[in-house]
């Protein structure tokens, strides 16, 4: 499936040890609230050019801390840490050269991409009492990721001969580093205490930022974001 386990138990145990802290920091504090969430997302990678299209939905999987700095009884300054494994299905054009060929051709190729990134979030939350104990909000706002690492697999057919990746391979070079996106979110929470409630989202992410290098953007003659909707499900401190 193209994820690196060994990095996704560092990102769990991160966010496992932050959790902790922001739990006690938030116990001693009333202008702040912290919690986590996870969910899945279901990914898919908007094209502008014809030599680069979507292929179709994929699922991915979003885990991260939410950290809420409250501006009145309605209004909040929402951020945190998010880890995002996103997948994509592609087609794209790009140039490829097989064994015994002394020239590179343009080819047509089927890519499954696999990509984790960290994103930080920075929206304005707003709440409003639905009944006793629960509380509807919505979010706008923006957030910035980091590519932590990218790999694929291609499928093409180079002059009848088919070619087809048996194994996820690196493409961390040909994805930028940062990525910036707008956020929108819907949801609702449920207080069970002064200090422990739980809450369940649908948000949106539509990025603003091309996933590809320049290099990429040039061989392939596309300009592709990453977009999803996301189903969170979490526990606010």
């Amino acid at each position: 499936m193209g994820l690196n386990l060994f990095d996704m138990k560092k990102i769990l145990l991160t966010i496992s040890l932050l959790a902790a802290f922001m739990a006690h920091a938030d116990a001693q504090s009333e202008t702040f609230s912290f919690g986590i969430k996870a969910g899945p997302t279901f990914n898919w990678a908007g094209a502008d050019a014809t030599t680069c299209q979507n292929k179709g939905v994929a699922l991915g999987l979003g885990m991260g801390l939410v950290a809420d700095y409250h501006l009145s009884g309605i209004l909040a300054v929402s951020s945190g840490l998010e880890y995002n494994w996103v997948r994509l299905k592609l087609r794209l054009d790009d140039y490829r050269r097989m064994e015994n060929f002394l020239e590179y051709s343009v080819v047509a190729i089927d890519r499954r991409t696999s990509a984790s990134y960290l994103e930080i979030p920075l929206k304005l939350k707003a709440r409003t009492e639905i009944v006793d104990d629960l509380t509807g909000f919505a979010e706008v706002g923006a957030g910035l990721g980091f590519n932590l690492s990218a790999r694929a697999k291609d499928e093409f057919t180079f002059y009848g001969i088919d070619h087809a990746d048996t194994k996820y391979v690196d493409k961390t070079n040909q994805h930028r580093m940062l990525q910036a996106a707008l956020r929108f979110g819907l949801g609702a929470e449920y207080a069970f205490s002064s200090d422990y409630s739980v809450f369940a989202q649908l948000s949106f992410r539509h990025a603003l930022s091309n996933m590809f290098t320049s290099e990429m953007q040039r061989r392939t003659g596309s300009n592709m974001k990453v977009n999803y909707i996301g189903i969170d499900a979490g526990v606010m401190f």
